[in-house]
């Protein structure tokens, strides 16, 4: 277990194991980012969007668990496996993976852990599913050295953090190894008490960060519009330009508009571009919920030609 994973007290039963299922099916097959299959899932009035709150919770805690520790989850399972976890079908690669969070990861018991995955295996796949998972429970007193040898993120993903940074891509490593990625808020005002609210801290008297795996929409503050969730290095260049009330501003490549509700909320008149319908959606979904208003144009930027004038800067 990772020192930055918790030991969670489940109490959620099958559903949130199959959804968790389901939606990385989904995430992995269509590389669609998590946050986009869950709201997904629950506007099309699936069985996520009738859960409680916690099993919600829960299953965003085995889908964020899965993907952020893949490659060391894929190492482990395949020394319990005679052929390559890859030769399986998908939804029993799925499975697996879960299972293994729960035991590794989130210390689940391991009854429940096994149990479930057999039943999410059906008829047709259990027998495996069972025997995979009990061959993988005699053999645990191993999984602390097939961890500890393991890749930590996929090759493609070395290779490149090795071409682009040399000698510094092991930081790189080492730092993805034991960090979560935190979530961090743009909020209109009042940071200080959406911080209290949201159990997050100060960044800045625009900017909270969170340390949970809660869903965002359920959030407080989210379906009112109070804040958008926008990474705090990216609302630096903003925050450089000293933006003055009803200035004209370009937004380029502006999806999903996290610049774009930070230039409005400064005051800006701001027109924002981008040349992926799905993302510019996306963008006027955000800015409505927001209750913030944006010249939208769906269009390459390099072909893009304004009625404005504008200056550079």
């Amino acid at each position: 277990m990772k020192k930055n994973e918790k030991k969670f007290n489940n109490n959620s039963g099958l559903s949130s194991r199959k959804i968790a299922v389901e939606i990385l099916l989904e995430i992995i097959e269509s590389l669609v980012p998590l946050d986009d299959v869950f709201n997904k899932f629950i506007k099309q009035g699936s069985s996520l969007s009738k859960m409680q709150p916690e099993d919600r919770s829960f299953c965003r805690l085995l889908v964020s668990s899965t993907l952020r520790n893949l490659t060391e989850i894929d190492y482990i399972l395949n020394k319990f496996l005679k052929k390559s976890l890859d030769k399986s079908p998908p939804k029993v690669q799925m499975i697996l993976r879960i299972g293994i969070v729960q035991i590794v990861y989130l210390q689940t018991p391991d009854h429940a852990a096994t149990n479930t995955s057999v039943e999410l295996g059906g008829n047709k796949w259990k027998s495996l599913i069972n025997a995979i998972m009990r061959n993988v429970l005699r053999g645990r007193d191993k999984i602390n050295a097939y961890q500890s040898e393991s890749p930590k993120t996929p090759s493609w993903l070395s290779k490149r953090w090795k071409r682009d940074w040399g000698d510094n891509f092991i930081e790189i490593e080492n730092a993805h190894r034991v960090l979560s990625p935190p979530i961090d808020l743009c909020v209109k005002k009042e940071a200080k008490i959406w911080a209290d609210k949201l159990n997050g801290i100060c960044l800045s008297d625009k900017t909270i960060r969170l340390n949970n795996t809660s869903l965002i929409s359920e959030l407080e503050g989210f379906n009112s519009g109070d804040w958008w969730v926008q990474d705090y290095s990216s609302q630096i260049p903003v925050t450089l330009l000293n933006i003055e009330k009803g200035e004209e501003v370009l937004d380029l490549c502006a999806a999903p508009g996290g610049k774009t509700a930070q230039l409005i909320s400064m005051g800006a008149n701001v027109t924002s571009v981008d040349g992926n319908k799905k993302r510019i959606a996306r963008l006027e979904e955000n800015l409505a919920r927001l209750k913030f208003n944006s010249k939208i144009f769906h269009s390459d930027v390099r072909s893009y030609k304004p009625k404005e004038t504008w200056s550079k800067i």
